[in-house]
């Protein structure tokens, strides 16, 4: 999820927050309208790279989210956490920043940089369905279509006829 502030509700350091969908509910307002809702949870997420303009050609800094346990990593992953002096996270994105003065590794970026009520875009990835399956559902399995019962594998005895001899 990328969080960004709408123009009308002023600059910000760093244009997003890394979240992860929990859930839809509804909330219901004063005259018992409902409104449908997703629930996310969003943070903290800690700053793991700054690129700057000088060396990366454009200005943008690596955010973390979802603490992991150092097994659940590479070698490679490993040292660049620990050289960044953060905890050890799942998901690593990066995220377009309108000036770096005030950054550094390690910092915490937590929700409570938005102010309630703010409007926010909010981008997401699909986990997706994989393949449909035969019965035009996403449920099931998935059918190849060049195999039938009869394909010459163990079922096709039982659509044969007898050979000459077996009974």
């Amino acid at each position: 999820m990328r969080v960004s502030r709408w123009p009308e509700a002023g600059g910000t350091v760093i244009q997003g927050i890394l979240g992860r969908k929990l859930g839809m509910t509804r909330l219901f307002d004063e005259t018992g309208a409902a409104t449908a809702t997703t629930i996310v949870e969003a943070g903290p997420c800690f700053v793991t790279q700054i690129l700057t303009l000088d060396r990366d050609g454009y200005e943008a800094v690596q955010l973390g989210f979802e603490q992991v346990r150092d097994r659940k990593l590479n070698s490679p992953e490993r040292g660049h956490l620990k050289a960044s002096g953060t905890p050890s996270v799942k998901v690593l994105r990066e995220v377009p920043v309108d000036d770096l003065d005030g950054i550094s590794l390690g910092d915490q970026i937590k929700v409570d940089m938005l102010r309630q009520g703010e409007r926010i875009d909010v981008v997401g990835t699909s986990k997706g369905a994989s393949r449909a399956s035969s019965s035009g559902t996403s449920s099931g399995v998935a059918r190849r279509p060049t195999v039938s019962l009869t394909d010459g594998g163990r079922l096709a005895r039982l659509a044969r006829a007898p050979r000459q001899g077996e009974s």
